[in-house]
């Protein structure tokens, strides 16, 4: 066990640096990039307050509960991937799509308001983040079906950064659900799934930070605002 909590500690300190680079990465090549990087960018800034925040109740708060992040944290994520997927990924979105998004983000504050003032998140439960995992993974689903289709334009990097997306939330879509079936009745399982959470958010701005540095270094903006 105390190996784990070690790898933990490594993993979480590996998440903030992979996530520090990436952000560092997107400012010094942000002229390279598309615009779709630069909406993804807020998604990184998003989470370099959540981790810093966080990081400050843990040290410095005397009530180290710091779950009432998340509910913020995924109410503003769903926000930013909404706008991403639907004004930048998608070329032709329709109607009902936004207005399903309007729908479902009221949803998300609704669950996420109750985590934080009914439940006081002691007892937390992560339904609302699930929800966001899972539109998030339709929003992925219906690029590629749109890039299929030839409705959107083919950009190599934004079919990375969509694939990377993707793989993401599936995965932590299927970590977010096994907690919430275990943390009340299994509180040291749970753990498990935290470490691995952990690892796999590495992978994922290790992963973003590559793809960024690659494109920044390659790809030229075109007048028309494209990569080419």
């Amino acid at each position: 066990m105390q190996f784990l909590k070690i790898f933990w500690l490594i993993m979480s300190n590996l998440s903030v640096i992979s996530l520090i680079v990436c952000f560092l990465l997107y400012l010094k090549f942000k002229n390279n990039l598309g615009k779709v990087f630069k909406v993804f960018s807020y998604f990184l800034i998003l989470g370099i307050v959540a981790e810093a925040y966080q990081r400050y109740i843990i040290l410095f708060s005397e009530n180290r509960n710091n779950l009432f992040i998340i509910p913020i944290y995924y109410m503003l994520e769903y926000a930013i991937m909404s706008v991403l997927y639907l004004k930048y990924f998608n070329k032709k979105v329709k109607k009902v799509s936004i207005v399903s998004a309007v729908l479902i983000f009221i949803l998300v504050c609704t669950e996420g308001f109750r985590s934080l003032f009914v439940d006081q998140v002691y007892s937390f439960q992560a339904y609302g983040k699930v929800l966001v995992n899972a539109v998030i993974i339709v929003y992925c689903i219906a690029y590629f079906i749109n890039l299929a289709r030839n409705e959107n334009a083919v950009h190599k990097s934004e079919i990375q950064l969509n694939t990377i997306i993707f793989v993401y939330y599936v995965i932590t879509l299927l970590i977010f659900v096994s907690i919430n079936f275990l943390i009340n009745g299994y509180p040291k399982v749970t753990f498990y799934f935290w470490i691995f959470h952990s690892f796999i958010i590495t992978l994922f701005y290790s992963s973003i930070a590559l793809l960024i540095w690659q494109t920044g270094r390659t790809h030229k903006i075109s007048p028309s605002g494209w990569q080419s």
